[in-house]
């Protein structure tokens, strides 16, 4: 039996299971209760949460802040998301990971378990949501996005279901099946050499590509802007990559539930009471905004928050002395208008490849002071050597 004859046949059971089921989440969203001292000791959850939803064992958390049907709606998506899983929803509490809603005016360095990211400025501004970590074992996304609020950056898309995604991939299943991640790498390559997902946030490595072939999955990706293409359908993914959509047809079934915002749904038991017309406006916090700003700005020399990396020509490299120091980060700001690569040069000269900023955006690596980085422009070109410093840099990259 070939590996595409095991996915289909592992796929049609827990579809199966899964169609079984659906029909129920609805009724058995519980309204969220203070976390009682078994979980919070178990999961070690700080005083910060006052807010509990159990989910097969895997707790959605919030603070007193939150709506609390936010906290509902979170749980009612993982149901339909993993809900036939419990397996994996079982192993992702034993990893102790948790699903945390921020509330519309909090940002994710207030989250305790996010509350270690530096620089904060660019955690804060940068994402309403993160995938989990051993380190950092929370999922987290804004309620603004869960309700549908009037200013949500990402009200094309579903935070939650891409970030959970990350967490089933990295904190669930690779204690269910070890050998997931190595198949998942396998059709990244193969999906990368055929030319699959170009320029699109897809490509940035196999667990984005797993991310965002789950958002597609579920019909709440973003289409045709900078960093995605025409795949924002289940039927679309189909067909356009199908071995992808044979892998997520194995981890989620393949059943009549698609994503659709809290908007069309408020007639459901979990949402009940839910009035937009009193949703609160999401606003960045002004100082952010003008910091992320500052960014772009090469007249601007970013005061406590950041210094500018000196800038070497790829042929300085071989003169260029790679040194561990301290923790520390570089930002790497694109000002062009096509993507930029980066990599991290080893000691013996070797390049590995670390990410990608988008046009007109930026992306962050943690490093140590002393290390080299390579960047190149979308045809492979190098284009500019860095060398990192013991406080936040910024490399920027311009015409």
């Amino acid at each position: 039996m070939n590996f595409t004859s095991i996915l289909f046949n592992t796929a049609a059971a827990f579809t199966s299971l899964a169609a079984a089921s659906l029909s129920t989440f609805a009724d058995t969203i519980e309204k969220p209760t203070e976390p009682p001292p078994s979980i919070r000791e178990n999961f070690e959850l700080p005083s910060f949460y006052r807010q509990w939803i159990d989910v097969g064992g895997f707790p959605v958390v919030a603070s007193e802040k939150v709506n609390p049907l936010a906290v509902q709606e979170a749980a009612w998506l993982i149901q339909q998301v993993i809900g036939h899983r419990p397996d994996l929803l079982q192993a992702l509490a034993k990893n102790s990971v948790r699903f945390s809603v921020m509330a519309y005016d909090e940002m994710t360095t207030e989250i305790p378990e996010h509350s270690d990211l530096r620089p904060d400025f660019y955690w804060d501004r940068r994402a309403r949501g993160l995938g989990a970590t051993s380190a950092r074992p929370s999922v987290s996304c804004g309620e603004e996005n869960l309700l549908n609020y009037p200013g949500d950056p990402y009200g094309t898309e579903n935070i939650l279901i891409h970030e959970f995604a990350h967490a089933i991939h990295q904190m669930g299943l690779s204690a269910v099946d070890p050998d997931f991640d190595k198949r998942l790498k396998v059709l990244y390559e193969k999906a990368m050499e055929k030319g699959l997902w170009k320029g699109t946030y897809a490509s940035t490595n196999k667990e984005e590509y797993w991310a965002e072939g789950t958002q597609s999955w579920f019909n709440t990706n973003r289409e045709n802007d900078a960093q995605h293409n025409h795949v924002s359908k289940r039927k679309i993914l189909k067909d356009y990559d199908p071995e992808l959509a044979t892998l997520l047809t194995e981890i989620y079934g393949d059943t009549d539930w698609r994503y659709t915002n809290a908007l069309t749904r408020t007639e459901l038991p979990h949402l009940q009471g839910f009035n937009p017309d009193n949703s609160p406006k999401f606003e960045w916090p002004a100082e952010l905004s003008t910091c992320y700003e500052q960014l772009f700005d090469p007249n601007c020399k970013g005061g406590d928050k950041w210094t500018d990396l000196n800038r070497y020509e790829p042929s300085q490299l071989p003169t260029l002395k790679s040194n561990d120091g301290e923790h520390t980060a570089v930002l790497f700001v694109n000002k062009t208008d096509a993507d930029i690569t980066y990599y991290w040069i080893d000691a013996d000269g070797n390049e590995s490849y670390c990410g990608r900023a988008a046009a007109e955006a930026f992306s962050i690596h943690h490093t140590h002071a002393g290390h080299i980085w390579l960047v190149k422009d979308e045809n492979k070109k190098n284009i500019a050597v860095f060398q990192a410093k013991e406080k936040t840099g910024r490399a920027f990259i311009a015409e």
